[in-house]
């Protein structure tokens, strides 16, 4: 009796053991966010499992989760320029697997495909969009690299299921004899630019000069006009009166008969007008009776 209760405890304790895994591994339980890629004794499902609570086979199905999230990776890549100038860069690359590639990525890929197939895709295609500039036009024009290099890399991963966002390049770093090259020449275009404006301002100060000489004499000539007018007027009213005075002294009192031409004849008064005359005596007129005698 007790060889049987203590098998009964035996199986008993094996078939809670058993319970105990059928419970634990008969479901999982998806993240938002995530896939999950099942596998039947190694076999794919081809439907991706969606975010959620899932049940399966124990200790025959197994689930790998798959991020499908915005991921981030940053790169160290080197290359040359057109002009065979040697170039490093930090690349910074955001992307996302595709929900509905998932399976294929992870059974032509698997699990680590950013080391597989992105990092090695994004380096070949830094180098071929570094060798159509030259150095300069790395620094000028860094946007249209990041450019190049995002229209490339979409083509290239979205046949694996992976969907590239953005492209941008943090720095380019050149070697010791480029960085002073590029300074030297910085330094002079500054210098130029500076002496530009000197100019330019030299050249406003003289035009502003200009100008203001310009105002002055424009002044001055007014002035100068506006006493020739006053001059010419004044002489003119002097000159009629000289002319007046002159007619004054030389008329003889006589009114003329006839008035002729245009303008003002003055009418002076007559000098014997002028000069008074003694009355007369006066006289009876003769009477009729002396006529007669």
């Amino acid at each position: 009796m007790e060889k049987n209760t203590s098998a009964m405890k035996i199986a008993a304790i094996v078939i809670c053991a058993v319970l105990m895994i059928v419970v634990l591994y008969s479901w999982v339980v998806v993240p938002p966010g995530y896939c999950g890629v099942k596998r039947f004794l190694g076999a794919l499902y081809e439907e991706p499992l969606p975010s959620g609570f899932h049940w399966k086979v124990p200790l025959l199905d197994s689930v790998e989760i798959m991020d499908l999230r915005v991921q981030r990776i940053d790169a160290q890549m080197s290359a040359s320029t057109k002009d065979l100038q040697e170039v490093s860069a930090t690349i910074i690359v955001n992307y996302r697997v595709d929900p509905e590639e998932a399976v294929e990525l992870y059974r032509t890929v698997g699990m680590d495909y950013p080391e597989v197939i992105l990092m090695p895709n994004g380096a070949e295609i830094y180098k071929a969009e570094s060798a159509k500039h030259t150095a300069e036009d790395l620094i000028v024009r860094r946007s249209d690299v990041s450019t190049g290099i995002l229209e490339s890399l979409k083509t290239k991963l979205t046949s694996y299921g992976i969907l590239v966002e953005s492209v941008s390049i943090a720095e380019f770093n050149f070697s010791e004899e480029f960085n002073r090259a590029i300074e030297a020449k910085v330094t002079a275009e500054q210098k130029a630019l500076q002496a530009e404006k000197e100019l330019e301002q030299t050249k406003f100060e003289a035009q502003k000069k200009e100008e203001s000489a310009k105002g002055e004499a424009a002044a001055v000539l007014a002035k100068a006009q506006a006493e020739a007018e006053a001059m010419e007027l004044k002489t003119k009213v002097l000159d009629e009166k000289l002319l007046l005075l002159e007619a004054v002294n030389k008329w003889d009192g006589r009114l003329p008969q006839f008035i002729m031409g245009e303008g003002i004849v003055p009418l002076l008064p007559s000098r014997d007008l002028l000069v008074p005359t003694k009355p007369e005596s006066a006289t009876a007129p003769p009477s009729p009776s002396s006529m007669t005698n």
